[in-house]
């Protein structure tokens, strides 16, 4: 039995030897200098395979994009078409989308379709507001009943968990004056958004992202902007869309610009309130909606209401909304909300029936610029034709539905 335990524990010693001359071989193998040669042309020639790989993968992305723009180029004649006539166009296409996208339901918007929330507030100009800027719906001192529409900006129905631009309709009641549109005769609406431009930023640029994207896909809408030099539409794009905590926190931008008497104007607001909400982990399919409702259970919500001064147009172009103006900003107005519940069948019937347009507006306060009159006739014609599909009377406000509003 002695003799046995010996033995193993002489062979166990010879295993752990051998062991570890193993180890000690294969550690100075490695710090040998032929492995080391070998290793590092191994990993030169996974970089040099991978760099070709994508060289070839560019090149095949490239020839598709030129393929495309000889295609929209030879076979997609566009001639030369009046921004009416484009604007005539884009209505044709969207109604067609329109018809498509809700074909088995209730038609919505053709943009900005998913509501965030339908919230009261009071618009109240600063009763120092200097003299020169006392025009139109800007009286010092003055109050409006508001109807504030919050949105996501894709064209479709998404999960806020989607990164987007966001969309505010502001709408003002018991407005008093010269008429711009008659459609309604009593109120004001700022159509704002989460980006100081409108990347699409002319009538031209906008027909081309209808045009292409629905009636020839995405890649179509790639290949006419990289080929027409508007790679920097393309960034904007790309950039401008974010996860937001709360429509509540955001910043908004007319991007496109209006009248203030025989001035010209953009406006921004920004938000002011105390209570901020912050991303929920994992972020769900309605978080901006919950905030929004959760922020206004708690506490009330307010922000500044500003106007920027056309100044000449290589600072301030009016034609062209994908370029920030460069002029100061001025407070002119407070934008206040009181505690509230969002969340009532109502509201939410109410957003849907409820016609936000740039149009829509004091003839002092008018839409100025091609894109906003191009926008102006669109989203009329295109709210005529959902309430008519409907079945639906088109909403229009007054102080009894505002003090109705629950």
């Amino acid at each position: 039995m002695a003799k046995n335990t010996h033995n193993s524990r002489c062979k166990g010693k010879e295993r752990i030897g051998i062991t570890g001359k193993l180890a000690e071989y294969t550690q100075h193998k490695r710090t040998s200098t032929p492995y080391i040669l070998l290793h590092r042309s191994i990993n030169r020639t996974k970089i040099e395979l991978m760099k070709k790989t994508l060289k070839w993968v560019g090149l095949a992305i490239l020839a598709l994009v030129v393929v495309l723009g000889i295609y929209l180029a030879i076979v997609l004649p566009m001639g030369e078409k009046s921004d009416a006539e484009m604007t005539d166009e884009m209505i044709d296409i969207l109604r067609g989308k329109m018809v498509e996208d809700y074909r088995n339901g209730e038609m919505k918007r053709d943009a900005h379709p998913k509501c965030l929330g339908l919230a009261k507030g009071v618009f109240t100009v600063d009763s120092t507001l200097d003299t020169n800027l006392n025009i139109g719906v800007f009286q010092a001192g003055k109050s409006y009943p508001a109807i504030l529409r919050f949105s996501n900006a894709s064209g479709t129905v998404e999960s806020d968990a989607q990164k987007d631009f966001r969309g505010l309709g502001i709408k003002l009641i018991g407005v008093e004056g010269t008429r711009y549109d008659s459609t309604e005769i009593n109120s004001q609406d700022f159509i704002l958004m989460t980006n100081p431009t409108m990347p699409l930023g002319t009538v031209r640029l906008f027909y081309y992202a209808v045009y292409y994207s629905i009636q020839h896909g995405k890649l179509a809408l790639l290949a006419k902007m990289i080929l027409s030099g508007n790679m920097n539409v393309l960034k904007q794009l790309a950039n401008g869309p974010k996860h937001d905590t709360s429509p509540l926190d955001i910043t908004y931008w007319s991007t496109t610009p209006y009248a203030l008497g025989s001035s010209v104007v953009k406006y921004k607001l920004v938000p002011t309130s105390k209570t901020k909400s912050s991303l929920p982990n994992p972020l769900s399919d309605h978080y901006l909606t919950e905030n929004l409702k959760a922020q206004l259970e708690k506490d009330s919500a307010s922000f500044d209401f500003y106007i920027q001064l056309f100044e000449n147009e290589q600072n301030t172009p009016v034609e062209d909304a994908a370029i920030e103006w460069q002029s100061p900003f001025v407070k002119v107005a407070t934008l206040s909300l009181p505690k509230q519940d969002i969340d009532t069948k109502t509201r939410w019937q109410l957003a849907e029936q409820l016609f936000y347009s740039p149009a829509n507006a004091l003839e002092a306060n008018r839409p100025v610029g091609g894109l906003n009159i191009a926008r102006a006739k669109i989203y009329r014609t295109l709210t005529e034709f959902r309430h008519e599909t409907n079945g639906q009377e088109l909403t229009k406000p007054s102080l009894e539905l505002f003090r109705s509003l629950k």
